[in-house]
This record gives structure tokens, C-alpha cells and sequence, in this order.
């Protein structure tokens, strides 16, 4: 029924159905920019699986390793809840992946900052993939960041990719919506992006 990890680890196909009563909440939404702070109810397969997210600034948005099989939440503290990844997303894009805006009352937003630090392409460096870890900041923008270290490879390098996020925008539900069943039902969080910027990399087992 209800799902939650409390260990802290910070470090990217079906059709929802709308809960009737907090439809005209979830349509208002949409039709603007998400605020920054909105904790957001995640449809992952309708009536099976639902998960939690919340929107950061500049459009990073953080989900959580919770799930239960309703949709309905209350007295969740997401500040003691494991974050699973974070993404830069185009939300105008991701209207069938989240069916509403949560209050403070039923989910309490994180307030410890979402990660700065993952992967991004050096545009100034020679040859590809030329892939580095980069740092962020505070804007969370993610075309502007320092490079912690340039030309990642994962024979040199796999705990650095295993550990961070690629610092791309997304903008396709489907795929992030299979990324989170991945995740929920066999336990493998992983960014398919990596398998295009590291030919012959394996997700962990």
C-alpha cells in the first residue's frame, strides 16, 4: 500500500485517470509555469502506482522514493524521504505523468537543496562524447556551471556517472514515467541518457 525510504541518498504508456475532486486544481496548474516549492502527486500507472516530486527552481524538478497505489496522500514530511533523481523538465510537457499540486497540509515540501553537481557536455572541450562533472549554481541554471572534472569515461570514472544526473532538460513523460517504474518495481534507478553518452555502459544490478 504505502512505500517509503527515509535513508537520505542524493547524489533524468498508460493514461492517467484524474482524481474528479482535484481535477480543476490539476488544469489551473497547467496552464502556467509550476512555482518552485510545489509538491507535485505523480501518476505512474493509474490506479496502481503513484509517486511524489516537487518542483525547484528554474524548473529542476526532484522526485522521491515513495510510492503507494491511490494517489492520496497525507502527513508525509518529504524532508525525510530519499530523493531518486532529479531533472530539468519542460512541464508543459509532462501534463499526462502529474495529476496535481499537493498541499503543505497533506505533504510537506523538502526544504534541504536539490543536488548541484552531475553531468553536462563541455561544449569547449575536443571530441565526443566529451562529457564532465560540473557544478551548478544557486540559479540552478544549467547551461552555467563550473567543470569539476572534464572527460569523464567509465572505465576511469563509473562512480562519478553512477552517481550524477545528466544536467539536460526532458521533456518526454513517457520516458521518465518508465524510468520510475523501473525503479519501483525492480529496484534499478538509472538514466537511459547515459547509455548514449557512454556506448557499452550497463546500468547496476
Amino acid at each position: 500500500m504505502f512505500r517509503l525510504t527515509t535513508q537520505y541518498k542524493d547524489s533524468a504508456v498508460l493514461i492517467p485517470q484524474l482524481h474528479p475532486d482535484d481535477s480543476h486544481e490539476r488544469n489551473e496548474m497547467m496552464k502556467n509555469k509550476i512555482p518552485a516549492g510545489s509538491v507535485l502527486n505523480v501518476c505512474i500507472t493509474p490506479d496502481k502506482l503513484y509517486s511524489l516530486a516537487q518542483m525547484r527552481d528554474n524548473h529542476y524538478l526532484q522526485f522521491f522514493d515513495v510510492s503507494n497505489d491511490v494517489g492520496k496522500w497525507n502527513d508525509v514530511d518529504l524532508n525525510s524521504v530519499a530523493s531518486l533523481f532529479c531533472n530539468f523538465v519542460a512541464e508543459s510537457k509532462l501534463k499526462s505523468l502529474l495529476v496535481d499540486v499537493l498541499s503543505p497540509e497533506k505533504v510537506k515540501p523538502r526544504l534541504l537543496p536539490p543536488p548541484t553537481v552531475g553531468l553536462a557536455y563541455d561544449i569547449l572541450g575536443a571530441g565526443f562524447p566529451n562529457v564532465a562533472l560540473v557544478e551548478m549554481g544557486p540559479e540552478y541554471d544549467c547551461t552555467k556551471f563550473k567543470i569539476i572534472k572534464p572527460r569523464l569515461n567509465f572505465n576511469d570514472d563509473m562512480s562519478l556517472i553512477l552517481q550524477h544526473e545528466f544536467l539536460g532538460t526532458f521533456g518526454d513523460a513517457e520516458k521518465l514515467r518508465s524510468r520510475l517504474l523501473r525503479y519501483f518495481e525492480k529496484g534499478i534507478n538509472w538514466d537511459e541518457t547515459k547509455n548514449y553518452l557512454f556506448p557499452g555502459i550497463a546500468p547496476p544490478q
